[in-house]
């Protein structure tokens, strides 16, 4: 199991992931890449590293490679209903993959709409326990109902706004997925207060400026991902710190914003 980060933030998208790889609850010495972009689409996963025993990143290539120039409102589905049907016929104990997508379409009124997948055939227990669902099913995540990081039917104008306007001066929505759910979410609850402190001042000998590009983002998202790896590594032995070994970042700007001050 893993760490991945899922951030919509006012310029963009972001996915983080540590890189340890796991087998049977211990660590297995290698790490790979759990975050992607795949044409312009952002890919990341937790749970089983293979399907059906070919590496995941080669499989997601081949299907991106079959759907090439599809919408993301077809990809989601798609993604689901092909894993299904690798997977359909396996032992529950054998299963258990969450993908996230990310991206951006064309909304209702024109703007650019940020889009989240998310992909699965169980679900995490605030206890850190796995509940398989009885098969892959893929939701287009924004757009449910509730509070942020849901939007319901909000246009990606009125998304970027409401994210603009929060009252923290690290504003972003977004999910967790994550070996002991509840331990990370507890973790990160107390991480970005001290992050919104550091912006506005907290250090002294170095200004910390509210972020205002994808690259400025970075470190503040990259951050949580350690810290959690920095809690393994105090205290559990090397064989089971099952989040750890550096991490991967990908990025997408909302169409329009500057990735940094010197390059879209």
């Amino acid at each position: 199991m893993s760490l991945l980060v899922v951030y919509v933030v006012p310029e963009g998208l972001l996915f983080a992931a540590d890189r340890n790889l796991s087998r049977a609850g211990r660590t297995s010495g290698e790490t790979t890449a759990k975050v992607l972009d795949i044409d312009g689409v952002l890919v990341g996963y937790v749970g089983r590293a293979h399907v059906v025993g070919e590496a995941i990143d080669a499989w997601l290539r081949g299907f991106f490679d079959r759907h090439a120039g599809s919408p993301l409102r077809e990809l989601g589905p798609a993604l689901g209903e092909e894993l299904e049907a690798a997977w359909s016929g396996r032992p529950e104990a054998e299963r258990g993959t969450i993908i996230h997508l990310g991206g951006f379409e064309e909304g209702s009124d024109g703007s650019p709409l940020p889009v989240v997948w998310y992909v699965r055939d169980f679900e995490i227990q605030d206890d850190g326990r796995y509940a398989f669902i009885g098969g892959f099913e893929a939701r287009d995540e924004l757009k449910q109902e509730g509070d942020p990081p849901y939007f319901r039917d909000a246009t990606g104008n009125e998304v970027q706004t409401c994210l603009r306007t929060q009252a923290d001066p690290l504003p972003w929505a977004g999910f967790r997925q994550s070996f002991d759910l509840g331990v990370f979410s507890t973790l990160d609850g107390l991480l970005w207060p001290f992050l919104n402190a550091l912006v506005a001042g907290l250090a002294r000998e170095r200004t910390h400026d509210p972020p205002s590009t994808l690259d400025e983002w970075e470190p503040f998202v990259k951050f949580s991902v350690y810290c959690y790896a920095a809690y393994f590594q105090a205290f559990y032995p090397p064989d089971q710190q099952l989040v750890g070994g550096g991490v991967d970042l990908v990025s997408l700007p909302w169409p329009g914003e500057s990735r940094s001050p010197n390059r879209m």
